[in-house]
């Protein structure tokens, strides 16, 4: 898809706004919303990698392509994280919460835990869907692209620095010598002016 789609749908999602599905009125679940994070990007990544435009519309303007790409992806996105996430994670939510009430025996939860539990089943999940997207499509490609070209970038910066910092050693070397220099032409002439008033003496 489009790169102009992916960045205004995850705007869209990033400000609450929602276009084809309404928002549900607090969350999902009480559960973190860490999961939620990593599955939205989790979807970016999928659809990134998706051309949904006909190729036999390659034809038409690029702006009605660019227009096409940004409904369906924003459809997309709001599809997968109101509707499928949303789903999952209530399921993920009441789930846990059963399986607590039978561990505690009681209709009251005792546990400080309960909400680390809730957040490390829906972390779980969508953390291990997005391995499989990454996995699936060109992301680490990328990713990896990205991050060699960082690297020698970083390299020539160190290099760059390395050099920088030997200049200024040898400059500083050589003000020290001259320094020194200049100091001991200083110290002999007064030795040489103290001997010649000496012996006019």
């Amino acid at each position: 898809m489009e790169a102009l789609s992916i960045y205004f749908a995850a705007l869209l999602q990033l400000l609450g706004v929602s276009l084809f599905f309404a928002q549900p009125e607090d969350q999902c679940s009480p559960s973190p919303t860490l999961g939620s994070w990593i599955f939205l990007v989790a979807t970016l990544c999928l659809l990134w990698d998706f051309h949904i435009y006909p190729e036999r519309y390659m034809h038409v303007a690029r702006y009605w392509q660019v227009i096409f790409e940004v409904v369906v992806g924003i459809f997309l996105v709001e599809m997968m994280t109101l509707v499928i996430w949303c789903s999952i994670e209530f399921l993920l939510f009441i789930t846990m919460r059963k399986m607590l009430f039978v561990l505690a025996q009681t209709d009251c939860i005792p546990w400080k835990l309960e909400y680390w539990f809730h957040a490390l089943t829906t972390t779980f999940v969508s953390g291990s869907f997005l391995w499989f997207v990454l996995q699936a499509t060109d992301t680490m490609d990328y990713v990896n692209y990205y991050l060699r070209k960082l690297k020698r970038s970083w390299n020539k910066i160190q290099r760059n620095l390395k050099n920088i910092y030997r200049m200024y050693k040898c400059e500083r070397r050589r003000a020290v010598n001259a320094c020194k220099m200049a100091t001991m032409r200083q110290n002999r002439r007064r030795h040489q002016e103290e001997v010649d008033t000496d012996t006019e003496d």
